[in-house]
């Protein structure tokens, strides 16, 4: 093989790597503490040490690993400070961005979510499977919410947050602790708020949905730490 197609190959697999790997500690296969060792890493993939380590150093970038020399690494936990300061942005932002741009949502995209989540509510399915899906749409949601603004700053800022908020999520569907179900009415809430582009209910909505989704993070917190020590 010449060596642009090597190098092309190379950068497939870490691609590759980066992806499933990422994909592993956001739904907490590797769960946020764990320690991992670019040997284990490198026998599960097999895609060879540098595409291997290329993803490690990319997940590092982005803070989903932490890397300790001759130590090697370990999921990045999820801290109590994490969700103070998650959920002190969203309370900002959300309620803000959705009162200013509440005209400029789509009434047919509205429906087609509260449909959605109608449906999620059917599902009486405990499987972690059925979690996944009911935690992508809640993330597709609440991203919907701020991608109205057309400010790229603001949604790459507002997708890491939610990639944070994703992963406790998971971990806390992955222990049994959160119920999606007592989500399903506030979701509901906020998009009759929308349609109806009613202010003060709108906020009256997000932070209701909002702190009760900080409660259940923060206890979530506490249940990792508690296993932990």
């Amino acid at each position: 093989m010449s060596k642009e197609g090597l190098k092309k190959e190379n950068l497939a697999r870490t691609q590759m790597a980066y992806e499933h790997l990422k994909r592993k500690i956001q739904i907490c296969d590797y769960m946020p503490g764990q320690k991992l060792y670019e040997k284990q890493l490198n026998e599960e993939l097999g895609y060879g040490r540098t595409p291997i380590r290329e993803a490690i150093l990319a997940l590092k970038s982005e803070k989903l690993l932490e890397i300790y020399p001759r130590s090697g690494m370990r999921v990045t936990p999820i801290t109590l400070e994490d969700v103070n300061e998650i959920y002190q942005v969203r309370k900002i932002m959300e309620p803000a961005i959705v009162q200013e741009f509440k005209s400029m949502y789509s009434k047919t995209a509205l429906l087609e979510f509260e449909a959605r989540f109608r449906e999620e509510a059917k599902n009486d399915s405990s499987s972690f499977e059925s979690d996944i899906q009911f935690y992508n749409l809640d993330i597709e949601f609440h991203m919907f919410l701020v991608q109205i603004t057309n400010n790229k700053i603001l949604t790459n800022i507002y997708d890491k947050l939610m990639e944070q908020q994703y992963r406790l999520a998971i971990y806390g569907a992955k222990i049994k602790y959160t119920k999606r179900s007592s989500n399903f009415s506030q979701h509901q809430d906020i998009i009759k708020a929308l349609l109806n582009e009613d202010s003060e209910q709108i906020r009256k909505c997000l932070i209701t949905h909002i702190n009760h989704s900080l409660v259940s993070s923060l206890n979530i917190i506490r249940l990792i730490q508690l296993e932990n020590e």
